[in-house]
């Protein structure tokens, strides 16, 4: 017992080490690049919009963990077992009902901080939704979030039951599995009930798309353009699915505001993404750092039912639905950091192998910019944000990293930007 937690805490020590590290070592050179791109007054108005937005983080994470606070006490198992003994003991029925109270309050207590959000971005003029068309889109969202949830609680808690010493292992693979079930069905029935989408219409973007394919040796069928002017000014691309069902889809203000060469740029990014199957090995990493989690949480619960804690002593127990649930909502945060480095790691070489396959390092930059303005990015935060908290390289560090390749290349290379770009 004694050899796994030390197993599992080097694990989570190294996990979190990597995120320290880009904390305590800031890259240099990164404030040159800032400077020589950006105005004080686009730095000073992305800098306060975002120093608003942590500040409603904090806020949300303290009630957040207040109310995890007060369903893990007694008064919360005592909740439990009203809603157990009204079911008249359905253990099912039961467990959905702890687990619909609990998806419930912390719902109720995030959306303050939720339509704050709304407001701060329309105030900054990154939002043009109503107020009514938003609260349509949370409520679909959240039923959509209740249902996953409540699958995969009752998975869970059905497999503890039956294998009581393997349940962590069997539902990994289960949760694994369900996992690759949805990111299969994400463009195919999830993302269609927020966007309207259509394959994407420009013969002369088409072309140079199609090249660009070519070039990069993958086979994308299905480029798609989502309305996505209808709730937002920010521009974005992103690349979903697999096996089939995989798609590139453009923001419509990507079209819009952006040239051929810009557009192209974008794409080659998500192809990189494509080509190196990074949604199944993040899948695989999920997978692994799930199973980790998991035998974290059996170690919990053995340790509650041989003690007795809050008067659970069996397996069946539908109260057990407490500690599972607010474990999950705990562990949501802990793995930011690592996830985050991750990802991080992903887009980088996103970034490389779309460099190396457009040779067009001026308008990586020149989009980079574009983007940071249009969608008020933070372009250089402050170490420790970054570390925990953005998915992507900031900024400052892509264009430095476009910056080292150009210097890598044969002097004299020509590059494919033009003053002329194709619209």
């Amino acid at each position: 017992m004694v050899n796994k937690w030390v197993t599992v805490g080097l694990g989570i020590v190294f996990a979190y080490a990597l995120a320290i590290k880009q904390m305590i070592d800031p890259e240099p050179g990164l404030a040159e690049v800032v400077s020589r791109y950006y105005d004080k007054d686009f730095l000073d108005k992305a800098a306060h919009f975002h120093h608003q937005r942590l500040v409603l983080f904090f806020a949300q994470t303290g009630v957040v963990f207040g109310c995890v606070l007060f369903l893990s006490s007694r008064w919360g198992f005592k909740i439990a077992r009203i809603i157990k003994a009204a079911c008249r003991n359905r253990l099912w029925l039961a467990r959905l009902g702890i687990i619909s109270l609990i998806f419930l309050s912390i719902s109720a207590v995030r959306l303050p901080f939720t339509l704050a959000h709304f407001y701060l971005a329309h105030d900054y003029g990154l939002r043009q939704d109503r107020l009514s068309a938003f609260l349509l889109d949370w409520m679909t969202m959240k039923l959509i979030a209740w249902f996953i949830i409540s699958v995969s609680m009752l998975a869970l808690l059905a497999l503890f039951v039956r294998f009581s010493r393997w349940w962590w292992v069997a539902s990994g693979l289960a949760l694994g599995v369900f996992a690759g079930c949805y990111i299969l069905a994400t463009p195919l029935v999830i993302d269609p009930i927020f966007n309207k989408f259509e394959k994407l219409d420009n013969p002369r973007l088409s072309q140079r798309l199609t090249g660009l394919m070519n070039s990069s040796g993958v086979d994308v069928q299905n480029i798609w353009v989502a309305d996505a002017s209808r709730r937002t000014k920010r521009a974005n691309a992103y690349f979903t699915g697999f096996w089939g069902a995989q798609r590139i889809v453009l923001y419509d203000t990507l079209l819009d505001n952006y040239n051929i060469d810009e557009i192209v740029n974008v794409v080659a990014h998500e192809l990189a993404h494509w080509q190196q199957k990074h949604i199944l090995k993040g899948l695989l990493i999920g997978v692994i750092g799930l199973l980790t989690g998991l035998f974290i949480l059996h170690q919990i619960l053995t340790w509650m039912l041989k003690n007795r804690f809050r008067q659970v002593s069996r397996e069946a127990d539908p109260v057990l639905v407490l500690p599972v649930y607010l474990f999950y909502i705990v562990s949501m945060y802990l793995v930011m950091p690592p996830a985050n480095w991750v990802s991080r790691q992903m887009e980088k070489e996103a970034d490389q192998l779309a460099l190396e396959l457009t040779l067009d390092t001026n308008t990586f930059i020149q989009t980079s910019v574009k983007l940071a303005q249009q969608n008020l990015s933070e372009v250089s935060p402050a170490p420790w944000v970054e570390a925990i908290f953005f998915t992507h390289p900031s900024n400052s560090r892509r264009i430095m990293s476009a910056e080292r390749f150009r210097g890598t290349q044969p002097r004299g290379e020509k590059f494919s930007f033009r003053h002329g770009h194709e619209r």
